[in-house]
């Protein structure tokens, strides 16, 4: 059994699912993360292996959890002997310098897998991630090795070359730049065209939203309403092992100029609002 938060990266419950592991849901705070107290609970009763997070930029809700809470996770896995893994992938795009701790910052035993990639930070067609394992080297690399035991070398090579010279560097600090606007504007749309009782998350670093609606709307139906309409959007019933959210929707605002992102608001609001007819 896998702890998760809830909601949670859809893409990892159907990893868990493929994996025939169980998730269990533990509910996350939108500003700093996973309930270490229902954590707690949870680890009590339930036979959980380890806990996965994504506690630097979590996608949906794009928070970063404080360092204090970082190490309490960790001191709290190593209380109850289960393992940490630790999704990274948005952490070099979070808006704040220096760049948050990981929890793997604070690992002293090797519990703590830490995972990240390049696709999100450079191009998801590099392909490209990596994994500091700790102690659970020899096992990854067996699975490594029976999934897919060849790497990309090219690509590799090429932004080894890139951060060697610096690029990447720039390139991070100028997408930063990019993202902190972009949500801006998403968020005062989203503020003007929505139900005044929507409430809106206030991501730390990334370039994903997360709104919560009020209950009597339904997310599902609006994201296929939208989708022929040629807008698309992240139903809140993805980001959860039991089908929770279906009042919630995640935006991505970097897939489109500011212009489409604001008239797409304008008619999801409007969509809302035939929603109430």
């Amino acid at each position: 059994m896998i702890a998760v938060e809830s909601p949670g990266f859809y893409g990892a419950m159907q990893a868990i699912k493929g994996a025939e592991l169980k998730a269990l849901e533990i509910p996350t705070d939108s500003e700093t993360g996973l309930s270490l107290e229902a954590l707690k609970l949870a680890l009590d009763q339930w036979p959980i292996k380890a806990i996965l997070v994504a506690p630097t930029v979590n996608n949906p809700q794009g928070f970063v959890m404080p360092e204090a809470k970082k190490k309490a996770l960790y001191e709290l896995a190593r209380e109850y002997d289960v393992a940490i893994i630790e999704d990274d992938i948005y952490g070099d795009i979070a808006y704040a310098y220096p760049r948050p701790k990981t929890i793997k910052s604070f690992d002293k035993d090797g519990r703590v897998l830490l995972c990240s990639s390049f696709s999100k930070t450079l191009a998801p067609g590099f392909r490209v991630g990596w994994i500091a394992p700790g102690s659970y080297r020899n096992k990854v690399l067996h699975v490594k090795y029976v999934s897919s035991s060849m790497c990309p070398t090219l690509p590799q090579l090429a932004i080894a070359s890139f951060i060697e010279q610096g690029g990447y560097d720039k390139h991070i600090r100028a997408m930063r730049h990019h993202y902190l606007s972009a949500r801006d504007a998403l968020r005062s749309d989203i503020k003007r065209y929505f139900p005044a009782d929507t409430c809106i998350s206030y991501p730390q670093g990334g370039y994903v939203l997360w709104v919560e609606l009020n209950s009597r709307y339904d997310s599902v139906k609006l994201a296929d309403e939208a989708k022929q309409k040629g807008i698309y959007v992240a139903p809140g019933q993805l980001f959860s092992a039991t089908g929770k959210y279906r009042h919630c929707l995640r935006f991505n605002f970097i897939d489109s100029t500011q212009a489409a992102r604001t008239e797409a608001i304008q008619r999801l609001g409007e969509m809302l609002v035939a929603q109430e007819a």
